[in-house]
């Protein structure tokens, strides 16, 4: 028992490695499953594949003679090929008339597959039994995706009643419709059809067929002449939005309502500012989103513009972030150094210059208890030269040096106060030296704020000796 349904198991895994397996697809499309004598079915098949194969066909049958065309029966794909083949099916001499199931056989690297391909075989009586009156109402044109409307009179020529008549009509590659019906001894009867005609039928001029048939014998047929007609030529565009959180999609619905193959260029235009917080499949190019469409009939399309704002959002937080930082590391008074008015004796040294101070107030409130402390360097000496408009120090000696010291009380929002002193050398200065920063010192809430300004440079107009010159005064000193 067991290894009944072990071998059972490996067959059923046999079938089904080639389905699984297969590197092909193949649509099959009905041109003409109903004849009569000496009429010929059609079918139209079409492979695709994505990888690459190579396929041989088929079909099993020995009443029925079969050609494809081109008389291809073997060929190969190449990746994401695709290709259409006509099967052509005639029945052999005196084969019974009546409905056949033939195998269509496509062999695939050593593995085959069988498709079922249904074709009925129809008899033609002398004699019409069922008669199409002309009192039927038959359109000579439809229009695409509405409805053909028939009004079929259809009367029973024969003393005799009639069991599952089909009433077959066909629009070859639009339409098909069956419908059986009963018949009484001469019988009239009217058929009323609305058979829906898809908005993908070209226009053309075409054969609207009506197959009346029983058991395998055509008991009536005929073939009018309808005229599908153009409807639409322009693609219909519509916009729809969706969003989330700083994102959001537009999507544009293109379709073609027409029945006709449109080509039609469309276009989105973006600020180019913008253009980084979008992304699309299109083509951007002169400040818009481009999209070259082809569309056959019935086809639509989305053309989608992603836009995401995150990345704009993080920026600006950065941005405020980095203003509160700075907000709260800024120095709540401004203070600014600078040396004017200089003098230089007649050899080129510093003599005399006016040292300016200026302080303001950045916050939004008064700041009360500011003192303002300047430290002269040992080669600088205060001169009693009166600044006009500045507040007057109060001097501390130290050593070899002097102290400057400011008491502000308060300052009010935005005020501005300019200190002004005037400095004197003590002895010749070579070269670049520097004053020392001004030390400002304020109360903050509980804490002492202690800020600086900037360093001032002094530099003498002498030149100093080069080496050369040097020498040579060490030489005559030598010599003395």
């Amino acid at each position: 028992m067991k290894k009944s349904i072990l071998l059972f198991m490996i067959c059923m895994i046999l079938l089904i490695i080639p389905l699984v397996n297969a590197d092909y697809g193949l649509e099959i499309e009905d041109i003409k499953s109903t004849i009569s004598e000496g009429e010929e079915g059609v079918f139209r098949l079409t492979f695709t594949t994505e990888k690459g194969t190579n396929l041989k066909l088929d079909i099993n049958s020995d009443e029925w003679v079969h050609s494809f065309s081109n008389n291809i029966d073997s060929f190969s794909l190449v990746k994401d090929e695709n290709k259409t083949i006509e099967l052509t099916l005639s029945p052999k001499e005196k084969i019974n008339f009546g409905t056949y199931n033939l195998g269509l056989i496509v062999a695939e690297n050593k593995e085959a597959k069988t498709e079922i391909l249904k074709i009925t075989y129809l008899k033609s009586l002398p004699k019409s039994v069922i008669t199409i009156s002309h009192e039927s109402n038959i359109p000579n044109k439809v229009k695409p995706d509405e409805s053909l409307i028939l009004s079929l009179v259809l009367i029973n020529e024969k003393n005799t009643e009639l069991e599952d008549v089909n009433v077959k009509v066909l629009i070859k590659d639009v339409l098909g419709h069956d419908q059986k019906v009963s018949f009484t001894n001469y019988e009239r009867k009217v058929l009323n059809l609305e058979l829906p005609v898809p908005l993908t039928a070209e226009p053309n001029s075409v054969d609207l067929q009506i197959l009346i048939s029983m058991n395998n014998n055509i008991l009536s047929q005929k073939v009018y002449k309808l005229e599908i007609l153009t409807i639409n030529p322009k693609l219909d565009f519509e916009e729809v939005t969706e969003g989330s959180f700083l994102k959001r999609i537009v999507t544009h619905k293109t379709q073609n309502k027409g029945n006709l193959l449109l080509s039609e260029t469309y276009s989105v235009r973006i600020n180019p500012l913008l253009k980084i917080f979008t992304s699309s499949d299109g083509d951007y190019k002169d400040g818009a989103y481009t999209w070259n469409l082809e569309l056959g009939a019935g086809e639509s399309k989305e053309l989608v513009i992603n836009y995401n704002y995150r990345w704009l959002a993080i920026i600006i937080v950065i941005i405020i972030l980095l203003i509160m930082l700075f907000q709260y590391l800024k120095p709540d008074v401004f203070i600014n150094k600078q040396l004017l008015n200089v003098i230089f004796d007649d050899n080129g040294n510093f003599f005399e210059g006016r040292v300016v101070v200026t302080l303001k107030n950045k916050t939004k409130s008064s700041i009360k208890g500011i003192i303002v402390t300047e430290t002269l360097p040992e080669f600088i000496d205060l001169s009693h030269k009166e600044a006009h408009g500045s507040m007057k120090p109060q001097v501390q000696h130290l050593d070899h040096t002097s102290r400057l010291v400011w008491h502000i009380s308060e300052m009010v929002h935005g005020e501005e106060r300019i200190i002004s002193y005037y400095i004197k050398s003590r002895y010749n200065v070579l070269g670049r030296v520097s004053l020392p920063t001004t030390i400002l010192v304020l109360q903050k809430g509980d804490k002492i704020q202690r800020l600086y300004s900037n360093s001032v440079g002094i530099e003498s107009n002498v030149q100093p000796k080069k080496d050369e010159e040097i020498e040579e005064i060490i030489e005559e000193s030598n010599n003395t």
